[in-house]
C-alpha cells in the first residue's frame, strides 16, 4: 500500500526488457515491512496496474543506501551493517524471503488442531528472518527457540539431510522428464510428498502414518512428468469439439485427491498452454514425456 501517492495521467509508460510498454498511473512512498522487523521505506515508487508483481530496483536500493550482496543464488540486503533480509533466485528473478513467520504460525496452528499437541523447541540457523519478531512470538508461546552456531549446517543435520535429499531428487525429476527449470518448485513439493509416504530407518511407520494415523496409499502415484489426458469439465466443455486437454503431470493438489497438470496444447477456450490446472479425471500415459520426445526430435 502506498503511505503517500500522486497521480500521473500525463501518459508515462514504462518499458521492458522485450520492447512491451504499460501506463503509468501515478507514484508515491511505500513502506515494506518485512518479517526480520525492519521496515524499507521505497520512494518514487511507480503504480503501473498492468504489473501484477512488486518489483523493485536493485541499482534504486543501493542509491537510497542499501547494499546487496549476491551469493550463488542468494543475496542478502543490509542497510548501515545492519540485516535487512534476504531471498533467493526464483524463475529468473530474485524474489525477498519474507514468509517464515506466516508459514510457521500456519504449522502451528495446524500442529496443536491436527494433532492435539505444543511444539516445545524449534531449531533453525541464524537467518534474519528468525530474528524479532518470529523470536517473540516463540517466547509469547513458550516454544524454545535454539540456533545453530554459525557457519556450522552440520548442527542442524536432519533438516540439512533432508533438503539435501529434496534437491537431488528434484534434480533428478527435471533431468528425466525434461521439464524446464522454472518447474523445479512442482518438482521439490512432488518430492516432500512421496518423501512422506517412505518409512524411515529408525520408524517403522511412514511421516504420513504418524501424521494421519493411518497407512498411506500408493494405488494413485503416477510418473512425474508424463503425458496426461485431462477431461473438459462443463462450463467448459463442449458439445463439438475436443474433450480432452495435452497436459504434463506435476505432482498433487493440496488437501485434495485431485492431480495438478501443466497444460501442454489445447485447444478449449479459456484454458491456456502452459497454465497450471488441477482435476482429478485424467487418463494417464506413463511412458510418455512430451517434453523429453521435444528435446530428442530438435
Amino acid at each position: 500500500m502506498f503511505s503517500t501517492f500522486e497521480p500521473i495521467e500525463n501518459g508515462e509508460k514504462v518499458f521492458m526488457g522485450n520492447s512491451a510498454t504499460s501506463e503509468i498511473n501515478g507514484q508515491g512512498k511505500v513502506i515494506l515491512k518485512i518479517t526480520s522487523g525492519k521496515e524499507l521505506t521505497l520512494t518514487n515508487v511507480l503504480y503501473v496496474p498492468e504489473i501484477c508483481k512488486n518489483l523493485v530496483s536493485g541499482s534504486l536500493l543501493n542509491n537510497h543506501g542499501f547494499r546487496l550482496v549476491f551469493e550463488s543464488n542468494k543475496f542478502v540486503l543490509s542497510k548501515s551493517g545492519m540485516y535487512v533480509g534476504k531471498g533467493y533466485m526464483s524463475d529468473g528473478m530474485w524474489k525477498l524471503n519474507d514468509e517464515a513467520i506466516e508459514k510457521f504460525v500456519l504449522y502451528k496452528n495446524e500442529v496443536e488442531n491436527q494433532l492435539n499437541k505444543k511444539i516445545k523447541v524449534l531449531r533453525s540457523d541464524r537467518g534474519g528472518e528468525y530474528e524479532s519478531p518470529f523470536v517473540d512470538i516463540c517466547a509469547q508461546h513458550g516454544i524454545i527457540h535454539e540456533t545453530t552456531a554459525p557457519y556450522s549446517p552440520q548442527s542442524n543435520g536432519v533438516a540439512e539431510r533432508k533438503n539435501r535429499t529434496l534437491k537431488e531428487m528434484m534434480n533428478a525429476m527435471l533431468i528425466s522428464s525434461s521439464l524446464p527449470q522454472n518447474m523445479w518448485g512442482e518438482a521439490i513439493l512432488t518430492a516432500n510428498y512421496l518423501l512422506n509416504k517412505v518409512p524411515k530407518k529408525k520408524a517403522e511407520k511412514t511421516p504420513y502414518e504418524l501424521w494421519k494415523g493411518r497407512k498411506p496409499s500408493y494405488t494413485y502415484l503416477r510418473m512425474w512428468g508424463c503425458l496426461a489426458k485431462v477431461a473438459v469439465l462443463p462450463p467448459k466443455k463442449v458439445k463439438i469439439g475436443p474433450k480432452t486437454i495435452d497436459c504434463i503431470f506435476i505432482g498433487y493438489a493440496h488437501n485434495s485427491n485431485a492431480y495438478r497438470f501443466l497444460v501442454y496444447e489445447s485447444n478449449i477456450p479459456d484454458i491456456h498452454k502452459n497454465t497450471i490446472m488441477e482435476s482429478r479425471n485424467a487418463s494417464f500415459f506413463e511412458d510418455v514425456f512430451p517434453y523429453k520426445s521435444k528435446e530428442e526430435s530438435s
